[in-house]
């Protein structure tokens, strides 16, 4: 069974003087590991959560929403590739690995 690996952050980081950068502010406010072959959900993300970080170790099919269903139409993330995406709060994501 494959895994998707989630950490959540309160949004993008700032510099010493308040500026946005194209960085993750740590610490990470939460971290979930959701195993999936057909279309598993996550929790659903920290209130104070606006940006994720995703990596998994096999190919997956992501969806964000309030009650997703990942289906093998939906973004690829290929295996071992890590992206960040900002996120509504409350929402979930749904995982897929496109072959079941």
């Amino acid at each position: 069974m494959a895994n998707l690996y989630i950490t959540e952050f309160k949004g993008t980081g700032r510099d010493p003087r308040g500026t946005p950068i194209q960085a993750a502010p740590g610490p990470a406010l939460a971290q979930q590991k959701v195993a999936f072959t057909t279309s598993s959900q996550s929790n659903a993300f920290n209130q104070a959560t606006g940006l994720v970080r995703l990596t998994a170790d096999a190919d997956a099919h992501i969806k964000f929403g309030e009650n997703p269903t990942a289906t093998a139409n939906d973004m690829l993330l290929p295996s071992g590739c890590v992206e960040y995406f900002t996120v509504p709060t409350g929402y979930k994501l749904a995982v897929y690995d496109g072959s079941s």
